[in-house]
């Protein structure tokens, strides 16, 4: 966002060091924790919820941004892997407009 706003360089680092970072960071020790203690693979509970689309839409987006690398969130991405495997979501998937966000 800082970039589309027009930010100078410097003022996209500093944010990306001080904001960007450390909170990609804490999410993903928050959800890497949540999925530690899963036993079904889900965020919560036995199957597919909104936390589940959410978050998986999230790492989707970051890694298109260039802000996760996928081999470093193994969890993150089975999980993703898991939420597109399911049917209605792969045909969705496959055939929805390819965006930025």
């Amino acid at each position: 966002m800082a970039q589309r706003s027009g930010k100078s360089a410097e003022e996209i680092a500093r944010i990306s060091t001080e904001v960007t970072t450390p909170a990609k960071e804490a999410w993903f020790k928050i959800l890497n924790g949540i999925l530690d203690k899963s036993k079904s693979g889900f965020l919560v509970g036995d199957g597919l919820t909104f936390a589940d689309l959410v978050a998986v839409e999230n790492v989707t987006t970051l890694e298109k941004n260039g802000f996760l690398v996928a081999s470093e969130q193994p969890k993150l991405i089975a999980l993703r892997e898991k939420v597109y495997g399911i049917p209605a979501i792969k045909k969705w998937i496959e055939t929805r407009p390819d965006t930025q966000f």
